[in-house]
């Protein structure tokens, strides 16, 4: 039987709660630390693809988070000079061909439900508490005020600037950075739904990808009724951290070029709303653990927005990490046990690292052969999510070759759960069919996934 552990998680984002409530369900004592005193208001909307959607639902939360979900409707990828749209998918048709749903969030929002999920679920939450230290040879953290707390286990969900990533990796912790910037802001929807000529985007979200640009209009419904509007561009350098924008000039001549109801949609923000976001990923890290720490989410894989997979990712992180302590016979296990995590995740939230860059690179084409290319992908993207020429066979492995259709499917097909059972059943010995294990080992090579 697997041992209730004393588990510290550093950072109260979506990474961690959900973390929280999935490692709760075995019964452990979990204490989440957030430096905020709040769940924040700040960032913009965040999907969750079905491959995360089912394991909230796994977790009796879809009540909670469906009737506070801002569907998009449709998703639209556009010209960016006269807004002709390249492909679209249904998005609420999303259920019925992948078996789980695509919900649609402010990041505020979200965040909010699970704390409440977690709390309700006996999961401590204690706001105001920064993490200024993380020692995993003692398995503790140091409190900005001194305190020292300890733990059988560390999980660092303290996301792109983890201090769990610098204790657990040192010298390699990988610096994060690139020269992609979004200017953020929102725009009432009952201003645009009022302008017959652009009312229309109000109940969508749109991408219009251009040469070095774009721009992006998704519906946050659930948070002031607005549309969340980012305009990616490359900067020379970096801004040190978010910062508020004096006027909407500098946007206006940068996209003067683009579709005619984009400019008529920022004629419409609110100046107060603006603010640049620096867009960061991660370079593949040397190891996610170290003795009884781990790092999950952005800590370990954070991935530009193109990936759409972000948030997504680190709920597939929390129900394999789950998992895999359940084989933990003892606490001296629960090194091993990360190990098993590491080696499970570790590919495919590498791929979609990879797979973010790759769009970033093809979302920002100059006009020619290869965006040409693309856009004929995206006709076949619109395809797929009608659920033509899909066999409905779940891809378990990162699918070759850039445009390749089964992308589609490898991102919102994927069952995390089953995944993580049948990799497990691989590696350990006397793992029965729901991932149940007598005896642990020391594993010191874990073969590559068979899963089929």
């Amino acid at each position: 039987m697997a041992p209730q552990l004393n588990i510290i998680i550093i950072g109260a984002g979506i990474t961690g709660l959900s973390t929280a409530i999935s490692l709760q369900s075995s019964r452990h004592t979990i204490t989440v630390l957030e430096r905020h005193h709040s769940c924040q208001a700040l960032g913009g909307p965040v999907s969750l693809s079905p491959n995360a959607t089912r394991v909230l639902i796994k977790y009796g939360l879809r009540e909670l988070l469906e009737s506070k979900q801002s569907n998009h409707n449709n998703i639209a990828f556009r010209r960016y000079a006269n807004g002709e749209i390249l492909g679209s998918m249904a998005d609420n048709e999303t259920e019925l061909i992948y078996g789980f749903p695509r919900w649609g969030f402010s990041r505020f929002k979200l965040q909010e439900m699970l704390a409440k999920a977690a709390g309700e679920r006996g999961v401590k939450i204690s706001f105001g508490c920064e993490v200024t230290g993380v020692d995993t040879d003692a398995t503790s953290v140091t409190l900005k005020d001194g305190r020292v707390l300890k733990a059988d286990l560390i999980v660092g969900a303290d996301g792109i600037h983890s201090i769990t990533r610098n204790a657990i990796c040192g010298s390699d912790s990988k610096k994060c950075g690139s020269t992609l910037c979004s200017y953020m802001l929102n725009v009432p929807r009952t201003a645009i739904l009022a302008d017959p000529e652009i009312a229309e985007l109000a109940e969508m979200s749109s991408f219009w990808l251009g040469p070095g640009q774009i721009v992006a209009a998704i519906n946050m419904k659930d948070h002031g009724d607005m549309l969340h509007m980012g305009f990616g561009v490359q900067q020379t350098e970096q801004h040190e951290h978010w910062r508020k924008l004096g006027d909407l000039d500098e946007i206006r001549v940068k996209f003067a070029h683009f579709d005619p109801k984009v400019l008529k949609l920022l004629g419409l923000a609110d100046r107060e709303s603006s603010f640049i976001w620096n867009v960061h990923d991660l370079p593949p890290l040397s190891r996610w653990t170290c003795g009884h720490a781990v790092m999950v989410g952005d800590a370990s894989h954070a991935m530009i927005p193109t990936a759409g997979m972000g948030a997504s990712q680190a709920i597939e992180d929390s129900a394999c990490l789950a998992l895999c302590l359940d084989h933990a016979q003892s606490v001296a296990d629960v090194p091993k046990v990360l190990a098993l995590y590491e080696t499970i995740r570790k590919p495919r939230a590498e791929f979609m690292i990879a797979k973010g860059r790759e769009a970033g690179e093809d979302w920002n084409l100059p006009d020619g052969e290869k965006q040409q290319t693309r856009d004929k992908f995206f006709q076949t993207l619109t395809t797929m999510m009608q659920n033509q020429g899909w066999d409905g066979k779940v891809v378990w492995e990162p699918p070759l070759g850039r445009y390749n259709p089964d992308y589609i499917t490898y991102m919102n097909a994927f069952d995390v759960m089953a995944y993580t059972k049948g990799r497990l059943s691989e590696i350990l010995p006397e793992v029965d069919g729901e991932g149940k294990t007598g005896v642990i080992c020391e594993v010191t090579e874990l073969p590559q996934s068979q899963v089929s």
